[in-house]
């Protein structure tokens, strides 16, 4: 908002020195306004360092638990693939055929 007059009402406020006093007091507005904005910028920058923190972690259970069901998911198949009955059944399907 501009609290600064102009016209006459701004040269009197010169002459009666009202405008050195009403800029003062913009200036300090505008300094605790940026106090005050550094502040919430530091606030929300320290929110989102800890948000993205705790996304990490699940990311990384998330990862590690996947790496645990793959495994567990490969050791199945291979134990069924070496099961008597699949070895078994592989081993007849498997005969080559010649053909001329």
């Amino acid at each position: 908002m501009e609290r600064l007059n102009k016209g006459w009402r701004g040269l009197w406020d010169r002459l009666s020195g009202r405008h050195k006093k009403l800029r003062a007091e913009n200036e300090r507005d505008l300094r605790l306004c940026n106090h005050r904005d550094d502040e919430e910028r530091e606030a929300l920058y320290g929110k989102h360092k800890r948000q993205r923190q705790g996304l990490l972690k699940e990311i990384e259970a998330i990862r590690a638990r996947h790496v645990r069901e793959r495994r567990r998911l490969s050791l199945m198949v291979a134990d069924y693939l070496n099961s008597p009955d699949v070895s078994q059944q592989r081993a007849t399907t498997r005969q080559p055929s010649l053909h001329i």
